[in-house]
Parts: structure tokens; C-alpha cells; sequence
């Protein structure tokens, strides 16, 4: 079971891909362990967000890692009695059975858990959606982006922002520069956000104390000092 750390030392985005790294590559930690663990500790702090056990949450997943992390919660929130249903900004057929996020969307799939494509739905309906569960996650864009986001992600964010549901928030909101905790043209307004292994460098300076909302640290199985 995770433990939540206490606030440590916060790193920058180039330090946790380091961590990553060595925790893969050199330690030789599965990355499906690591995203197992963290997918896990987003289910957990995200069904502490429900009015009710068995309570409607939308998960909001893009095509990498921090998609993967979404497709894990969702498995976990379905065998808590949540009702999760995933919406995938990619192609289903582009990413079922592919890296490790891929090994999660067919598992969730598998389990019946609803999985529909959202990338060209316009973004009205992604807000009238996040507007009718109980929970919105954020599992869009992670630590590694770097650069403002074109359209339609704006609109996208700016819908899910105006829904007026908690939104929890996977590592980091998406659209948050992850050092300099400013938006990058468009960004998540948190209620809480799960990060993984240390806070970011980002959450305390800028804009990113607002954005963040209530910051949780999860363990994810990773060495970090």
C-alpha cells in the first residue's frame, strides 16, 4: 500500500526524467510497476473526493505515460465500486497493447470499463460530460511537456476548468510548466493533484500554487534520495 510522503524537496523536470530513468534502466523497476503503484495512489486519493462509493469519475487520458497512470486508477476506482469511464484523446487502435499506457487501456477494456475516443469532440461536450460526474481526472499531459499547447487543447482545458466538479489532477495539472509553475498557454485549475515521487519545482513558485490545488505525494516504488 503507498504511504503519502511528506512535502521533500521538490525537483525540476529534468531531474525527475533522471530518476526515471535510473529506476528503469539501471534498477531495473519494471515502468508497468511504476505506473502500477502510481496509478494506484490516484485511485486512492480520488475515491477520498467521491460523495459516494459508487460514484460517477471521469478520467480524461492522453496517449503517454501520464494517460497510462488514468487507465490504472480507472481498473482500481471500478474494483472500489466507483463507476469510472475513460476518455482517450488518441486512437484506441494506435495505442491498445503498446507500451506500458497501452497494456493499461486493453486491461480497462477488458474489464469493461467504458473507453471512448474524445479527440474530435468538441469541447462543449467534453464539459457537459466532466458536468455530469461526480470527479474529473486530469491524466492529460504530464511532467514533460514543455512547450504552450495548440488548439484544441486551450478549449479543451478552458471547458473542463468551467464544469464546476472537483478535478484531481495526475502528477502535475495539465498545461503546468513543471519549473517555472507557469501555464503554458493553458493549463488544469486543480482541486488536488497527485504527483509522483517528489513534488515539482513548479507547485510553489509562478502561478503553479493555484493551479495545483491541494498537493498529495505518492510512493510509487522509486529511489529517490
Amino acid at each position: 500500500m503507498e504511504v503519502a510522503r511528506p512535502m521533500k524537496r521538490a525537483v525540476t523536470r529534468a531531474e525527475m526524467q533522471a530518476l526515471d530513468r535510473r529506476a528503469i534502466d539501471t534498477l531495473g523497476i519494471p515502468g508497468l510497476c511504476l505506473m502500477e503503484n502510481a496509478g494506484r495512489g490516484v485511485a486512492r486519493e480520488a475515491l477520498a473526493m467521491l460523495p459516494h462509493a459508487n460514484a460517477a469519475v471521469l478520467l480524461l487520458c492522453g496517449r503517454g505515460n501520464n494517460g497510462g497512470d488514468g487507465f490504472v486508477a480507472a481498473r482500481h476506482l471500478a474494483i472500489a465500486g466507483a463507476r469510472p469511464a475513460c476518455w482517450l484523446f488518441g486512437r484506441l487502435e494506435e495505442l491498445r497493447g503498446k507500451g506500458d499506457a497501452g497494456v493499461n487501456l486493453e486491461a480497462c477494456l477488458r474489464m469493461g470499463i467504458p473507453v471512448d475516443e474524445a479527440l474530435d469532440l468538441p469541447p462543449d461536450q467534453v464539459g457537459a460530460a466532466c458536468s455530469v460526474h461526480a470527479l474529473v481526472v486530469d491524466a492529460l499531459f504530464g511532467t514533460g511537456l514543455d512547450r504552450p499547447l495548440r488548439a484544441p487543447w486551450p478549449a479543451v482545458i478552458d471547458a473542463v476548468n468551467g464544469c464546476e466538479r472537483p478535478i484531481l489532477a495526475v502528477d502535475l495539472p495539465s498545461g503546468l510548466d513543471a519549473d517555472t509553475g507557469m501555464p503554458l498557454g493553458a493549463c488544469i485549475r486543480a482541486t488536488r493533484t497527485v504527483t509522483m515521487a517528489l513534488p515539482k519545482v513548479g507547485f510553489a513558485v509562478g502561478r503553479g500554487p493555484q493551479l495545483t490545488g491541494e498537493v498529495v505525494v505518492v510512493d510509487i516504488g522509486m529511489p529517490v534520495d
